[in-house]
């Protein structure tokens, strides 16, 4: 597993590679959600193989995680040959 987040800056997109990431909710329901989340990605990835890419929180539950807010995506880790 890797984590990946972008700088929140003036509209500049850097993609870093992080060594920790903290997830804050507001509720129970909202980390329900998240986990809801979570276990769909695992799903889709246990039953795509290879043909999964990847999918925003945002996508799966617009009404508890509008835009604006930040997004998460679960993508399949794919290592390059060294």
């Amino acid at each position: 597993m890797k984590i990946f987040g972008y700088e929140q800056t003036d509209g500049s997109e850097r993609l870093l590679e992080l060594a920790a990431a903290t997830v804050c909710f507001e509720s129970p329901e909202e980390a329900r959600k998240f986990a809801e989340f979570a276990m769909k990605c695992a799903a889709d990835m246990k039953a795509m193989g290879t043909g999964y890419d990847h999918e925003h929180l945002i996508d799966f539950d617009a009404e508890q995680f509008p835009y604006g807010k930040p997004d998460i995506v679960i993508a399949r880790l794919i290592e390059e040959s060294k």
